[in-house]
C-alpha cells in the first residue's frame, strides 16, 4: 500500500483512522503493559524491521517507563550524568510543532558547531552513548496526548529505530512507513491511557470526551444495568463465549474507572455514553 506523507502540522488525520483502529484493536488484547510492549515491537518489526522504540509522556519518569526498549544500563548512565538537563532532544520534545525529525540531524548541531560549551559537549557525549549501544539514529515524532495535565494535553515524544543502522539507511526504512508509525503512536497513547490508567500520575487525567466504549461494551453494560442480566445470559444471547463477555466488561470498567459493572453502567449513563 502506498503511503502519502502526512503534513505533521495538519489537523486532517482521517486517512490514518483505519491504521489507528487496527493497531488499537491489536494492542487492546494486552493484559498488562509488558504484553503491550511486546505487541508494539512485533508491529514495528513487521512494518519496517524496526527493533526499538520509546513512548514518553514525561522525561522525569523515563527511567522507570516500561515503554522504552533501551538497555537499563544505558538509561542509568544517561540519568546519572543528568544528560536530560542539556539534551537537545528534550528541548525538541517541548516545542509546539509536530514536525518529526531524525535525532542525528539534531545532534549534528553539536558536532558541527565547533563551540566548546558545556551543552554542546554533553550532546556529543549523548550521541556517543547512543552509538555505543547500537542506536545510531532515531526517528522522532511529537504528538499531543489525549492525557491532560492541568487541562492541557501532554506532549508525547515517540521514537523508533533499527539498531546498528546508519542514519541514511534508517531514513530509507522510515519513509514508506511514516503514516502507519504516526497511527501506531496514537493507538499506543489511547490504549495505555484507557487500559492502564495506573501509569498516569495524579496530575494527569482523561476528559470524559476521550473515553470511547466499544459497541459490545455498551451493549453488555446496558444488558446488565437495565435488564439485570448475568454474563452467562448475555453470552448465550449474543452467541459468544462467557470469557468474551467478561473481557468486554472488564475493559469498560477500566475505561470508566469503575469497580463493578453496575458502577460502570451508572458512570456511562452519567456522561451520556449511551
Amino acid at each position: 500500500m502506498e503511503n502519502t506523507l502526512l503534513n505533521p502540522n495538519t489537523n486532517n488525520r482521517e486517512h490514518l483512522k483505519p491504521h489507528r483502529n487496527r493497531y488499537t484493536k491489536q494492542l487492546s488484547v494486552a493484559n498488562n503493559i509488558y504484553e503491550l510492549k511486546g505487541i508494539v515491537l512485533d508491529i514495528l518489526n513487521d512494518l519496517a524491521g524496526l527493533t526499538d522504540f520509546s513512548f514518553v509522556r514525561s522525561i522525569e519518569n523515563a527511567l522507570t517507563n516500561p515503554l522504552i526498549t533501551n538497555p537499563r544500563d544505558q538509561l542509568d548512565i544517561y540519568f546519572r550524568n543528568r544528560y536530560q538537563d542539556d539534551d537537545f532532544m528534550v528541548e525538541y520534545a517541548a516545542q509546539d510543532s509536530n514536525q518529526p525529525v531524525f535525532a542525528s540531524q539534531v545532534y549534528e548541531i553539536a558536532t558541527r558547531a565547533h563551540i566548546a560549551t558545556r551543552t554542546f559537549k554533553r550532546n556529543e557525549e549523548i550521541m556517543k552513548l547512543n552509538r555505543q549501544y547500537g542506536f545510531y539514529d532515531y526517528f522522532c515524532m511529537r504528538q499531543d496526548s489525549i492525557v491532560k495535565r492541568k487541562g492541557k494535553p501532554i506532549r508525547i515524544l515517540y521514537a523508533v529505530t533499527q539498531r546498528y543502522v546508519e542514519p541514511f539507511e534508517l531514513r530509507k526504512i522510515i519513509s514508506p512507513a511514516y503514516n502507519e508509525l504516526i497511527a501506531l503512536c496514537e493507538a499506543i497513547d489511547y490504549t495505555t491511557a484507557i487500559n492502564f490508567p495506573e501509569l498516569l500520575s495524579e496530575e494527569e487525567n482523561l476528559s470524559i470526551e476521550d473515553i470511547q466504549l466499544g459497541k459490545l461494551e455498551k451493549s453488555y453494560l446496558k444488558e446488565i444495568g437495565e435488564l439485570r442480566k448475568k454474563p452467562k445470559q448475555i453470552a448465550k444471547e449474543y452467541n459468544v463465549s462467557v470469557g468474551s463477555v467478561y473481557q468486554a466488561l472488564d475493559r469498560a470498567r477500566r475505561k470508566l474507572k469503575a469497580k463493578t459493572n453496575f458502577e460502570a453502567y451508572a458512570e456511562a449513563r452519567k456522561f451520556g455514553l449511551f
